[in-house]
């Protein structure tokens, strides 16, 4: 059974748009755990110098993972957008052409 043109003409994009969602969800959500365990270091010799309250490993980590999940899903969901609107534009453009 053949697939439609749109579909044929959609597997490509889609795939790159696959494979750049994994990377960029997982790129931005390392980048803010990375700096919420930064952060807790940081709060923590604040602490111990006596200039700050304690914070605690747990909460520090649970913000950064909240945090960073909203971020990555937003840059995730924004480039998905775009890669699959050029695509839907290049189908178009190509399809006026013939």
């Amino acid at each position: 059974m053949a697939l439609p043109p749109w579909l044929r003409a959609a597997r490509a994009p889609l795939t790159i748009a696959l494979i750049a969602a994994v990377l960029i969800w997982n790129l931005i959500f390392d980048l803010f755990l990375g700096q919420a365990e930064r952060q807790y270091l940081w709060r923590k010799a604040v602490y111990a110098l006596g200039e700050g309250h304690d914070v605690t490993l747990d909460g520090t980590i649970a913000d950064g993972v909240r945090d960073g999940a909203w971020a990555a899903s937003g840059w995730t969901l924004m480039v998905i957008a775009s890669i699959l609107l050029a695509a839907w534009l290049g189908y178009r453009a190509g399809r006026r052409a013939s």
